[in-house]
């Protein structure tokens, strides 16, 4: 994702509490803002263009693009209970995103020649399909009594096929009348709504959590245009319920080169 998606942060979180005084301060480091793509991971594209004029034609094309992020949160906390002495406890966490999806799009396609140049453009709309799109944290946790412990969990994030949009322009450099070299630029843009999350494994010290948990702490579903009241805690054997769905950016922006064929 490019700027004005979704950021998953790095950053050093310190915060203290002093009793005596009644104060707490608080301090952010090492703060760093990093986007689920950025240009970590494959993508594989196939495109087919029908024309119908000499300069003017469709396109259709399928794809598969996948990748993984991973950020740090280091969160540190101190208490000044006096006259007892001062607690602590750390959190070392690494979180992590993979994806894949599918694209599939159609649109239109022009062509024109400038001496041996060939530049192009087109635009098109389609879907995106996510294949799979998990989080994944790991945390050690250590108290003041220096006793560690180590958390383990995964979560899937289900969502609604969105419509997207892609525009594109570049280049070929003919190498012989049936091949040539390119150059391009590509932008897409889509949203993602998660319409449900699951807790697919979650231990500690390696010892299996999942199974005990009820229902509604492992999934979470969401809904548009649904009223809901909740009584109480609700059924521990049905999911719980999220409000309305929430985006998730997918717009991006792809620089590519390589050698297409024609027939």
């Amino acid at each position: 994702m490019l700027r004005g998606g979704n950021p998953v942060t790095s950053e050093d979180y310190v915060s203290s509490y002093n009793s005596g005084t009644g104060t707490n301060s608080y301090s952010h480091n090492n703060v760093k803002d990093t986007y689920v793509t950025a240009g970590e991971g494959i993508r594989f594209e196939a495109d087919i263009i029908y024309y119908f004029k000499d300069q003017a034609g469709l396109f259709l094309q399928v794809g598969y693009s996948s990748g993984s992020t991973t950020t740090k949160y280091n969160y540190t906390s101190t208490s000044t209970n006096s006259p007892n002495p001062p607690s602590s406890y750390t959190y070392n966490v690494d979180r992590t995103i993979n994806y894949s999806s599918i694209p599939l799009m159609a649109g239109l396609h022009f062509k024109t020649n400038i001496g041996n140049l060939q530049p192009y453009g087109g635009a098109g709309v389609g879907v995106i399909v996510q294949n799979d799109l998990k989080i994944g944290m790991k945390q050690i946790y250590t108290g003041s009594s220096q006793n560690t412990s180590t958390l383990e969990q995964e979560m899937k994030l289900t969502n609604k096929i969105p419509f997207a949009y892609e525009g594109y322009i570049g280049f070929n450099i003919p190498i012989n009348p049936r091949a040539a070299f390119f150059v391009q630029a590509k932008a897409t843009l889509a949203s993602f709504y998660i319409t449900r999350t699951e807790i697919t494994k979650y231990t500690i010290d390696g010892i299996d959590q999942l199974k005990s948990m009820p229902v509604r702490y492992k999934i979470t579903e969401y809904e548009e245009n649904k009223d809901y009241v909740e009584i109480g805690n609700g059924d521990p054997s049905k999911p719980q319920f999220g409000g309305a769905p929430y985006p998730f950016a997918a717009n991006s922006i792809a620089f590519t080169m390589g050698i297409s064929f024609s027939l």
